[in-house]
């Protein structure tokens, strides 16, 4: 799957738009950047069906997964009446454009938890890269941001180990296959779990289409990462 230009600008603004109502499953600091997603490792206290704990020192490709797990239990529970939500979409919708978040978190940072508390990530930024990276038009990804703190613009580049199997040309095509993925899942979840809260029975019949879309974006990355 290809992207024209115009295509890929669109697709960057979606992912603009909708990290702001990711954000706030991502970083629970009302102090932090919304534009920078610095997150904190209390903010990685994941659950997996009852049970809750904290990140272990590095991430595995599991624990990525958690937050689309959670969402469909959620989901299965909505269905069967045995769960009542007045707006079931932050609990399901959103919880899927995290964990998508965390996978390209694991590309960029690795799986170092530190690197997760402390980085500075940009998720348009930092999927725009490794498109660059594709299409051979840089061969050193990064990007600049503003550091209002020191007033100075601090370049970025990726970090740990991951970035190196994931950044090869060899997988230009599985990279664009599971931004197609990301892209599907965005404009379902807009549909579904931005502005006024809907009922699960108006949202459900898209949840089959997002899970499906969401299998296709693990598989291609797997496919990478084996």
């Amino acid at each position: 799957m290809s992207f024209s230009e115009g295509e890929w600008a669109d697709f960057l603004e979606e992912i603009v738009r909708s990290s702001s109502q990711i954000w706030p499953f991502i970083n629970r600091d009302p102090h932090s950047s919304k534009t920078h997603q610095n997150v904190s490792i209390d903010s990685y206290t994941l659950s997996q069906g009852s049970q809750s704990f904290r990140l272990p020192p590095k991430i595995s490709r599991e624990i990525l997964r958690f937050p689309f797990l959670d969402a469909i239990e959620t989901a299965d529970k909505l269905s069967t009446g045995e769960l009542e939500l007045r707006d079931p979409g932050p609990d399901t919708f959103l919880k899927v454009g995290k964990s998508i978040e965390l996978h390209f978190r694991y590309i960029w940072c690795g799986d170092e938890i530190e690197a997760f508390e402390s980085f500075d990530f940009t998720l348009s930024k930092v999927v725009h890269q490794i498109r660059k990276f594709m299409l051979h038009h840089t061969d050193n990804p990064s990007y600049e941001y503003h550091n209002m703190s020191k007033n100075t613009m601090i370049k970025v580049h990726p970090i740990g180990s991951k970035h190196g199997i994931f950044l090869q040309h060899k997988n230009k095509s599985t990279f664009f296959s599971m931004c197609d993925a990301y892209r599907k899942i965005n404009r379902l979840r807009n549909r579904c779990a931005h502005r006024s809260p809907k009922s699960w029975k108006e949202i459900e019949p898209f949840w089959d289409e997002v899970c499906d879309e969401m299998y296709n974006f693990t598989k291609c990355f797997d496919t990478i990462y084996g």
